[in-house]
């Protein structure tokens, strides 16, 4: 498995590693905090149960539900356009911003919401209005401000959809009815949760840490609004240099030739791209390949052979690279290397241009549907509908939209993929002639931008190159089948080589220097090293920030959770941030650390990230871990 987690951002560890902390037999608030979302961690903590604790269950979880949001994405934009063209080109585009991982609830909540309001809408009844609540009692759960918005658009539905159509306003008596039965039902479905709070600690208590948690992040993700930047001297189009053609070849390194040494000579040589091809054979590239620069690789007494140069003239023989490209592969190298109007359509200017595109299309939808509701006119059940995807368009925008825009943007595709489906249609729709034609040629420009955009934040024409779909089902197959391996390693950290560096190297040491019934405490942000090294959270925290969970209450119920199991090793920040943000922040916790446990220093873990290991006094360890020079504390066998 390569790359930093495979795919997997430390985010999505939060709850995974909650979801670990469930199957290892813990209660969410009575044994650990539980940060508002316990339907994400359920669902992920059945994956672990049904199909173990590996990367695997989680890939197969989450992505078989974003796959799941962008098809109900296609349905309901086709079923409120009625234009296949629209619908799939707004479902792609969702494809294509590559929603993270761990935000699939921010896309599930709205795909399965808005169908169940569509459908009350189509026939307002009370049975319908069950189902309403529990949509939002999903949503809810998933994440609890997912439960508002839904609720805010639930409430849109019902009270619109009986104005009455006598002229005599509201129908209060059938709003007030279907109300209180979508509320009635998402009670219901939720009312094992509180049962489980309750029983667990205290309802009031984790609505309180919630929402104290939810404005401290707010606050430190505020919004700021994005700019764009144009050079107006960038002309109309301009041509990129041509990216250099490189020779191929193939070397045979002598058979006893060190790792090191070959990695000395392939700088010393100029080569780059070396795959292993076996038999001490590797395939490079060559950044240099002058007579001179040849002749030096082919007398080397650490190459056996070579393929791909003369080997008495010096010269390159690779045919791929002396041939001529066809007339067509220049044509399309020359087309890719076009930029039209370099000063604006240039990869800064992306995310500013989707986040206005996001916040107008609300606006520009509303003004497009805007028509004849009056004191005295109803909404058309068609008009309630997209009343109702505005509401919870702007919302979101809102609420969700702020700071790290270019990880955000995805997360409120699907309700505004739905309506941008619904303005392209109407806008052909209601266009004639020649402005039809404009309208057509405006729609694939903005369509085009938001891709290229896309594109920039997230290399999307890149990835699909690395799946090896150019390659057939072989291709991908061998794309695929190193992840799926890697992926079902327990434990997760075995899925990486052994002398990988990060965060692995150090979930690598606590996997196996503590018992499998140990706990682990880190005091900084890696919520990531529990389930990579298979070993639940102590202190009842998957993540310890400086200013959050800071009162003298949370921090003595820290304590009392951290002393209920075996402790051996606790994980902090490095220095100075250890001692100057989170010392200040929980000064009773560090105190109790420095009391009951020795500081090591810190360790290197490579890709420039450094950590502080403390071990516990009154444990005698049982050797050392000799890749990092630590103690252990598993029973030696």
């Amino acid at each position: 498995m390569t790359g930093s987690l495979a795919g997997f951002e430390n985010d999505q560890f939060v709850h995974l590693s909650q979801a670990q902390q469930v199957v290892l037999g813990e209660r969410p608030t009575r044994d650990f905090v539980e940060l508002g979302m316990p339907l994400t961690v359920g669902l992920s903590a059945a994956a672990q149960v049904l199909g173990g604790r590996t990367l695997l269950s989680e890939l197969a979880l989450t992505t078989g539900f974003l796959a799941l949001c962008s098809v109900l994405l296609f349905g309901l934009a086709y079923a409120l356009t009625r234009s296949y063209g629209c619908a799939l080109i707004v479902a792609l585009l969702q494809v294509a911003m590559t929603p993270r991982f761990y935000n699939y609830p921010k896309l599930l909540a709205y795909a399965l919401a808005l169908p169940a309001i569509c459908y009350y809408v189509d026939a307002p009844g009370r049975r319908r209005a069950w189902l309403l609540g529990a949509v939002g009692a999903a949503a809810f759960l998933l994440r609890h401000d997912h439960g508002a918005y839904v609720a805010l658009g639930a409430l849109t539905a019902i009270v619109l959809v009986h104005r009455s159509e006598e002229g005599r306003g509201f129908d209060l008596r059938r709003i007030v009815q279907h109300v209180g039965a979508a509320a009635l039902a998402a009670l219901i479905c939720c009312a094992p949760y509180f049962v489980l709070l309750q029983a667990s600690g205290d309802v009031g208590t984790h609505f309180r840490d919630f929402a104290t948690f939810a404005s401290r992040v707010r606050v430190q993700t505020d919004l700021k609004w994005p700019q764009f930047t144009i050079d107006w001297t960038g002309g109309l189009y301009e041509f990129a240099p041509p990216a250099p053609r490189r020779p191929g070849i193939h070397i045979r390194w002598r058979a006893d030739l060190p790792t090191a040494s070959r990695e000395s000579a392939e700088r010393q040589f100029s080569l780059s791209g070396g795959e292993p091809l076996g038999e001490d054979v590797w395939s490079y590239s060559l950044l240099a390949w002058a007579p001179p620069d040849l002749e030096t690789i082919v007398r080397s007494p650490l190459v056996l052979d070579t393929q791909g140069i003369s080997r008495t003239r010096f010269v390159i023989t690779d045919p791929d690279f002396l041939r001529q490209p066809p007339a067509l592969d220049r044509a399309r190298d020359l087309l890719a290397r076009l930029h039209v109007l370099p000063g604006i359509l240039r990869a800064g200017n992306a995310v500013p241009f989707l986040y206005y595109l996001f916040v107008g299309l609300p606006l520009c939808a509303a003004a497009l549907g805007w028509g004849g509701f009056g004191p005295r006119q109803p909404l058309s059940r068609q008009g309630v509908k997209l009343a109702v995807l505005v509401v919870v368009a702007c919302a979101m925008s809102a609420g969700i939209l702020r700071g790290n825009l270019a990880s955000r943007l995805a997360d409120v595709s699907q309700v505004v993929g739905v309506l941008a489906a619904w303005t392209a249609a109407t806008v052909l729709a209601s266009t004639r002639g020649g402005w039809r034609v404009l309208a057509r040629v405006g729609l694939v420009i903005v369509a085009v931008c938001a891709f290229l955009s896309i594109d920039a934040i997230e290399g999307v024409r890149r990835k699909i190159v690395e799946t090896g779909v150019g390659e057939g089902l072989a291709g991908m197959r061998d794309r695929l089948r190193p992840v799926l391996d890697g992926a079902t390693s327990v434990p997760p950290v075995d899925a990486w080589p052994a002398d990988t560096d990060g965060i692995e190297r150090l979930a690598r040491y606590v996997n196996r220097c503590t018992e499998a019934s140990d706990r682990l405490l880190a005091v900084s942000y890696t919520p990531e090293l529990y389930f990579m090294s298979a070993r639940g959270f102590a202190g009842g925290h998957v993540w310890l920030q400086p200013g959050y969970f800071t009162a003298e209450a949370d921090q003595r119920l820290m304590l009392t959770r951290l002393r209920q199991h075996r402790v051996p090793i606790v994980i902090t920040a490095p220095e100075p941030t250890y001692t100057t943000e989170y010392a200040d922040s929980f000064p009773i916790l560090t105190a109790a650390i420095a009391a009951d446990y020795r500081n090591l220093g810190e360790v290197d873990l490579g890709r420039d990230r450094r950590l502080g290991v403390f071990v516990r006094r009154d444990l005698t360890p049982t050797g050392i871990y000799a890749p990092m020079a630590l103690p252990c504390f598993a029973s030696q066998e």
